[in-house]
């Protein structure tokens, strides 16, 4: 995931050298103890240094991996800023992220652009409710989705949610967007970055993550580019079709960052769209 053995909410740019030398315990990671951690390269891309500290778990540093500022500020309305996790606003009152940022969100923040400068025209929720997907499951990280309602309703707009309809073939162009550091380790930071990835085919995605033990669902789909991923710090966060806005997927988890043999891999909203829904409605 892009989340604990750290979970992933915030984005960061990531210096693509040093991707040779991250391990295991410094890749995504998902909330297990450390032995697995170090057995296991599987991570999620959220970010919580207590709870990580608390649980004895190696720290690692968020990223979106060669991103580049959002400009204007405000083209992502829906992006939603949870601390260590991200989110999208599918409804005046409702976030969508992932399962495996559960207990780690208490209160959202949207339109915001720039986390320094407090005289943004942002809002700020807290959570009334928080519901992880029935079917989820934190080992192999399928059905990654949790909806959360806010203690009021946001004046933002939702984005819209592929119900099917988008056309995900192998090379379209998707893009994510978040918070987090310019480099490995560096500060984070204060402005909304995004970065382009292509879609893998699932079958190519497939071939990637099988043989290590981790087979990609129907729940799942897979995007990467060249030297360009989300990372740890981004789980939770929406990745859309570049061309149309609609949300295509959640970040989840992954081997490593920007690595040429494993992409980036994302909740499929697509397949659980009925249950999404069912919460908005």
């Amino acid at each position: 995931m892009k989340f604990p053995a750290l979970a992933v909410s915030t984005l960061f740019l990531y210096n693509q050298a040093a991707t040779t030398t991250v391990n295991a315990a410094t890749e995504r990671m998902r909330p297990t103890p450390m032995n697995d951690l170090i057995e296991q390269n599987k991570q999620t891309k959220l970010t919580n240094a207590k709870a990580a500290v608390k649980r004895g778990e190696t720290l690692v540093s968020p990223h979106i991996v060669n991103g580049e500022e959002v400009d204007p500020p405000g083209k992502y309305p829906f992006m939603v800023n949870a601390g260590g996790c991200g989110a999208s606003l599918v409804a005046p009152n409702v976030v969508l992220s992932a399962a495996h940022c559960g207990g780690f969100i208490s209160s959202v923040r949207i339109g915001r652009h720039n986390l320094n400068d407090n005289s943004e025209d942002y809002e700020t929720f807290t959570i009334a409710e928080e519901v992880p997907h029935p079917d989820y499951n934190a080992n192999t990280l399928d059905y990654d989705y949790m909806m959360l309602r806010l203690n009021g309703s946001s004046t933002y707009e939702p984005v819209t949610l592929d119900d099917g309809s988008t056309n995900l073939s192998a090379g379209t162009d998707l893009t994510v967007m978040g918070w987090g550091t310019t480099s490995s380790g560096g500060s984070t930071s204060s402005v909304l970055l995004e970065v382009e990835v292509d879609a893998w085919s699932q079958a190519d995605c497939n071939a990637a993550y099988s043989p290590q033990g981790y087979p990609i669902t129907d729940r799942m789909i897979c995007a990467a580019r060249p030297t360009k991923d989300s990372c740890q710090g981004d789980s939770g966060g929406p990745i859309i079709d570049t061309a149309t806005g609609v949300q295509i997927g959640v970040v989840s988890w992954g081997f490593g960052c920007a690595d040429p043999n494993f992409p980036g891999v994302y909740a499929r909203v697509s397949d659980q769209i009925n249950w999404i829904q069912g919460y908005i409605d």
